[in-house]
């Protein structure tokens, strides 16, 4: 009698999973729909002053960048703030096509679809690189300098497409990363004027998880998911982005439940959200921006002419352990000279000096300094090894990052006296070259360094002034113009043994750079998952701040 009950229970369960299976794939929206909880709305809520432009082809606003990336998807790579490296978006396989590597063949996923409904093809990536490359350079818009080794595009299939280089590129997935691609068919005008009109005007199109239903400027941007994402359809059937004037406005909503997700701008609020609700998490997310902090020795100081003594308060300086208390910054990486390891020019083999307190106390006793009268402070000649440090005033951040400058140079027994000056006063005693040690900083994007670097030392207002620099450096700088103008660059090595030369012969000896955060507050009451597929937004990427 069992063996005729299981008889008749394996067709009936058979039966009932095939229906289960015809009924998903018949009605994939339904199924999901049954799927989603209840509250299938997101609330967030955001400055409309950082929201202006929906308009991928700019460089905007953190809050736009993270907007645009709900609704234009990934690019083909993008930079990864969390891991500091570059991930494949959209290209899902990429190799050298010939025997000198000016070829590159590469894949695209398959089933991507625009909000549209037509398909992702090679003709959009064309399309879009080209594009990108016109409209950042008609209009100044800073952009991977590799991508002016690029010659042409040649489409082998829907699927597929070859890159063909005027010169090689270390690093191929650098040179296209976080290029925004989008439809040809959607966007794409006879001349290149109304494409771009097209693009400033049109409701946007793109492949993303989200896609825009109506814009509200100053006051409400609404977005419905896409059910075609490639990775899934979101969790959430909309999202409500209301645009506020204050600050007060956006966290009175939110501590009222009216909103869901929130970016905080001040500290103190931070605290108070952070205290107010057990269900209210702060979540701290990496931007692309850095600022990088730079130490300068005068090499014509007594003291400091000697290149060994340099090099050994450089490494006596703990350039990863260094912390800054502030809701805008967080450590995410450290660096011992301008371009970091996330820049294309940045090479393995370089010879670089990092933390090592021992080695810099050797370097130091070899080279005549010791503490002979046992009061912590190393000496020569019964002269003290006691250095001023000059910096802007007003920098609560340079403040911070002085005290841990004090602390690892008097472990090695180096004294420094800190003085802050105006910046007018700053650059007057540095073109003076009266000064032994002076700290200030600059901002710069990963992929854009060497242009930056560039300009860093050309502006006029920069303590690093190409006219106040000697016959050599200014030699140097001329050759890093170069490099950033014309379209067939110097190698990234030599690019960079020419910047190593110029810290030698100039005052920069060291660097140090800090990752910019932002932070967010989530309302788990409402918010128990976000959605898939999101760099910024998926609940994967989180980092809770205590």
């Amino acid at each position: 009698m069992t063996n005729n009950l299981y008889k008749n229970i394996y067709p009936a369960l058979l039966f009932l999973v095939l229906c289960i299976c015809a009924f998903h794939t018949a009605f994939p929206e339904r199924v999901y729909g049954l799927q989603t909880p209840q509250r299938a709305t997101l609330h967030w809520g955001e400055l409309h002053e950082k929201i202006q432009t929906l308009n991928p082809l700019e460089k905007g606003t953190n809050e736009e960048r993270y907007l645009q990336e709900l609704i234009y998807g990934e690019p083909l790579f993008y930079y990864d703030s969390y891991n500091e490296r570059v991930n494949n978006g959209i290209v899902e396989n990429f190799g050298i096509f010939s025997p000198d590597s000016l070829i590159w063949i590469l894949s695209i996923k398959e089933g991507i679809t625009f909000h549209d409904n037509t398909s992702l093809t090679s003709e959009d990536i064309k399309f879009s690189i080209n594009l990108y490359k016109q409209y950042t350079s008609k209009n100044n818009i800073s952009y991977n300098l590799q991508l002016d080794r690029l010659q042409e595009i040649q489409i082998v299939s829907p699927g597929f497409f070859e890159i063909y280089l005027h010169d090689n590129v270390e690093d191929l997935s650098l040179m296209l990363a976080d290029i925004p691609i989008l439809s040809l068919k959607y966007y794409g005008g006879e001349t290149y004027e109304q494409t771009i009109q097209n693009v400033s005007d049109k409701q946007p199109c793109g492949y993303g998880a989200f896609k825009v239903i109506s814009f509200y400027r100053d006051s409400l941007i609404i977005l419905d998911r896409h059910f075609s994402y490639h990775q899934g359809a979101p969790e959430f059937e909309r999202i409500n982005l209301k645009l506020f004037s204050t600050s007060d406005q956006i966290k009175s909503d939110f501590g009222t439940g009216k909103l869901d997700f929130i970016q905080i701008n001040d500290f103190r609020d931070r605290r108070e959200i952070s205290k107010a609700d057990t269900n209210f998490l702060i979540i701290s997310v990496p931007t692309k921006f850095s600022t990088m902090y730079c130490i300068n020795f005068n090499s014509d100081d007594p003291i400091l002419t000697d290149e060994n003594v340099r090099e050994a308060l450089n490494m006596a300086l703990s350039k990863n352990l260094y912390h800054m208390s502030n809701p805008q910054f967080n450590v995410r990486s450290n660096a011992f000279g301008p371009l970091p390891e996330s820049s294309w020019a940045f090479f393995k083999d370089l010879e670089k000096s990092g933390y090592n307190p021992v080695g810099a106390k050797d370097e130091l006793r070899r080279r005549g300094w010791k503490d002979s009268d046992g009061d912590g402070i190393i000496e020569k000649q019964e002269k003290n090894l006691s250095l001023e440090l000059l910096y802007p005033e007003r920098d609560k951040y340079i403040e911070k990052l002085i005290q841990y400058i004090r602390l690892d140079l008097n472990k090695v027994g180096v004294e420094i006296e800190p003085l802050s000056l105006s910046y007018s006063e700053l650059s007057e005693r540095i073109r003076k070259k009266d000064f032994q040690m002076a700290l200030d900083h600059f901002q710069y994007y990963p992929k854009d360094i060497i242009r930056t670097f560039y300009d860093f030392f050309c502006y006029t207002g920069s303590t690093f002034s190409r006219s106040r620099l000697g016959a050599d450096d200014a030699q140097a700088i001329r050759q890093l113009g170069r490099a950033a103008r014309y379209k067939h660059q110097e190698d990234a090595e030599e690019i960079f043994k020419l910047i190593q030369d110029l810290y030698r012969k100039s005052y920069t000896c060291n660097a140090l750079s800090y990752q910019h955060h932002q932070y967010f507050a989530v309302n788990r009451r409402n918010v128990n998952n976000f959605m898939r597929g999101n760099r910024l937004l998926s609940p994967a990427s989180w980092k809770p701040v205590k």
